[in-house]
């Protein structure tokens, strides 16, 4: 499987009874993280700060060009710190989003985005605040895209209130028949009563 850019994803599903009873499914999709060219970007970024820093040092000693050292301190200092966030995403783990389906009761989604100082956020929607699980179909970046989103039924007792969609998958945007299987596999176990 893998995502609208071609990029691997990873897609697990695994279904199991409660002591109750129901039936549950665990949805995985995760992006395989395998090095990609975002540590070697940050590895240049790196480099040239220190080159900047060098060649500070090198202007430091000729007075004459001295204007140039504000403007290599500002370079530099920059491309460290872009080096060290594009090195700190990269040392993370894969962004990876969750969906725990349980029958009759309601979805737990729990997204991680793949940050290194991020936590997982996790959200449980209720069966009876779900309207409908919809499969949408939207422009982006000149592309025809499917994503999945939960209608949310307008509550004055919900803590979303306000938010009348949940979109699921949004940083990792799988292909067409991963999302036809999630929908599939969601749509058998919540009953909407309709």
């Amino acid at each position: 499987m893998d995502d609208i850019y071609g990029r691997e994803l990873s897609f697990s599903k695994e279904s199991f009874l409660t002591e109750t009873g129901h039936r549950v499914c665990r949805i995985k999709v995760s992006r395989n993280n395998n090095g990609g060219t975002s540590s070697l970007w940050a590895g240049f970024v790196l480099i040239a700060g220190l080159l900047c820093i060098c060649r500070m040092s090198c202007f430091v000693v000729n007075t004459s060009q001295y204007i140039t050292v504000p403007i290599s301190v500002e370079l530099s200092a920059y491309l460290i710190i872009v080096g060290l966030i594009l090195l700190s995403n990269n040392t993370g783990s894969p962004p990876k989003d969750t969906l725990l389906v349980m029958e009759r009761i309601g979805i737990q989604i729990t997204h991680e985005s793949g940050w290194l100082w991020s936590r997982p956020s996790s959200l449980f929607l209720s069966l009876r605040s779900i309207h409908n699980v919809i499969m949408v179909e939207t422009f982006f970046r000149h592309k025809v895209i499917f994503y999945l989103a939960i209608l949310i039924k307008p509550d004055d007792h919900c803590e979303l209130k306000n938010t009348k969609m949940i979109p699921i998958f949004t940083d990792l945007l799988p292909r067409h028949r991963l999302l036809v299987d999630v929908y599939q596999e969601i749509m058998s176990l919540l009953d909407f009563g309709e």
